[in-house]
């Protein structure tokens, strides 16, 4: 039994606080043991010159700095309130004067739209445009990285991108992204 972690399996792993020690615990009672518990994701040269097409499309000079928010999630209540996140936006470009990419799945396309509206200068948006390797491919080559709590939190700990998380309602201590040794930054509100 896995606390519902596995419904398929008759397995009982011992009670993790984070999902991924529970996932591990899960593969390690069916024979598959791990000694490292990092995230990490290889993506495919094709995937990396697609994403600098993409970021190129967008007006981004893929040779310059550039910093990633991504404002969105799969969960509402994690979602950055958009005036929130456009003076985060504000805030990236008069600190580090790199152009902000928003990234976002199709549904948040608008929303990225208004944002680089707001944050004006430049604010681009690869929102809707990217497949997941894509954006695995865009993190991987940002300065850093601004996030809610969603998936694009975790494939930035997975390409090794600096980040700094917002953690709305959830537990960061159980579902907050793993990372190396000073990759990772969460803010919880």
């Amino acid at each position: 039994w896995s606390r519902g972690r596995g419904v398929i399996f008759d397995v009982r792993s011992p009670d993790r606080l984070h999902e991924t020690d529970a996932m591990l615990s899960l593969a390690e009672a069916l024979g598959c043991p791990s000694d490292d518990a990092t995230p990490r994701l290889w993506i495919p040269e094709a995937s990396r010159h697609s994403a600098a097409g993409r970021l190129e499309a967008a007006g981004v000079d893929r040779s310059a700095p550039y910093v990633v928010l991504h404002a969105g999630s799969n969960k509402p209540e994690a979602w950055l309130p958009e005036e929130t996140a456009a003076e985060i936006g504000l805030e990236i470009q008069r600190a580090t004067g790199a152009p902000v990419v928003l990234t976002g799945d199709r549904s948040e396309a608008a929303a990225a739209g208004r944002l680089c509206a707001r944050i004006g200068g430049g604010a681009r948006s690869v929102a809707g445009r990217t497949d997941l390797l894509e954006l695995a491919a865009i993190l991987e080559g940002a300065r850093a990285a601004v996030t809610a709590d969603s998936g694009p939190m975790h494939l930035a700990t997975a390409v090794g991108t600096p980040l700094v998380v917002l953690f709305g309602p959830g537990d960061p201590r159980r579902f907050g992204p793993r990372g190396r040794p000073g990759q990772v930054t969460i803010l919880q509100g």
